[in-house]
């Protein structure tokens, strides 16, 4: 057969079913391979290629797979490479292609579906759970009253108590305790302590979150206030800014000269135009 003749085996190949025609070795010899998904078969007698041959279920190959093993499960699905592939059931996922088992769904997740193909759902923020490869959402638990939890969290121990509450939380019973009038919580955990309200500041409710303060004109120099009488006013001819913590915050106003809250007006022919403990000008 002349060599630059065209090649009568690459032509009939391109008939075969899911195969492409990819060149010629030489005038005798065609080379060709199956398309994606499928993979060459083999005359059992000549062992000569002679058709391609779809990949299991659930399985794919790429363009030129030579053999079944070729054929790699799908992600979301298992089994032996060139074999039949099976979902992975609920409470499990698979992000690969190829053999490998499924993996379970860690603490803190779940899946209520088959062939999952990415990571399992997060239990939303405020729940925990601390099995695995559990297939519904309501496997994910409240966390104890007053605590809450960041998404994904795998035990009640991951459940921190709420600004105004303290208290470790190690069993699903446990509980966590308002922080007592005159103290106060700012931020979420369940380590951190009530803090007493600075001289200045009072409280008037349990699970307080912040002190409030004594209003301008007024001071206190008790702490863990749990009323606002505890603000005493400042004396006649004096102010102070708010949340003042003692008598010398308390300033003589314009007009008025002296310290620590004895302030006496100016004397005729001077005077003093602002707060402050300075003296009287001429």
């Amino acid at each position: 057969m002349d060599s630059d003749a065209p090649c009568l085996a690459c032509n009939a190949s391109q008939l075969i079913q899911r195969a492409v025609f990819v060149g010629t070795l030489d005038a005798e010899v065609c080379h060709w391979e199956c398309s994606p998904g499928y993979n060459k078969t083999r005359n059992k007698r000549t062992s000569e290629e002679t058709s391609c041959m779809a990949c299991p279920l659930y399985s794919n190959s790429s363009a030129g797979a030579q053999m079944a093993s070729d054929c790699l499960c799908k992600a979301g699905y298992v089994g032996r490479n060139g074999s039949i592939c099976r979902a992975c059931s609920p409470g499990h996922y698979k992000d690969w292609s190829g053999e490998g088992n499924c993996t379970e769904c860690s603490a803190g997740k779940f899946s209520n579906v088959t062939a999952r193909i990415a990571d399992c759902n997060l239990c939303m923020s405020g729940k925990y759970s601390q099995h695995l490869a559990q297939i519904s959402e309501d496997s994910c638990l409240d966390c104890p009253r007053w605590s809450t939890s960041l998404a994904g969290c795998a035990a009640v121990s991951d459940c921190l108590c709420n600004a105004g509450y303290v208290g470790p939380i190690s069993t699903e019973n446990a509980s966590c305790t308002p922080c007592v009038a005159g103290k106060f919580k700012a931020v979420n955990g369940s380590e951190v302590a009530c803090t007493d309200c600075e001289a200045g500041k009072y409280s008037l409710v349990n699970a307080s979150v912040s002190c409030a303060l004594c209003p301008a004109g007024k001071f206190s120099e008790f702490t863990s206030a749990n009323t606002s009488n505890v603000c005493i006013t400042c004396p006649a001819n004096t102010t102070s800014g708010r949340a003042s913590s003692r008598l010398a915050n308390c300033i003589c106003i314009a007009g008025f000269t002296g310290a620590n809250g004895s302030c006496t007006q100016c004397l005729p022919g001077t005077f003093k135009d602002g707060p402050g403990p300075e003296a009287c000008s001429l």
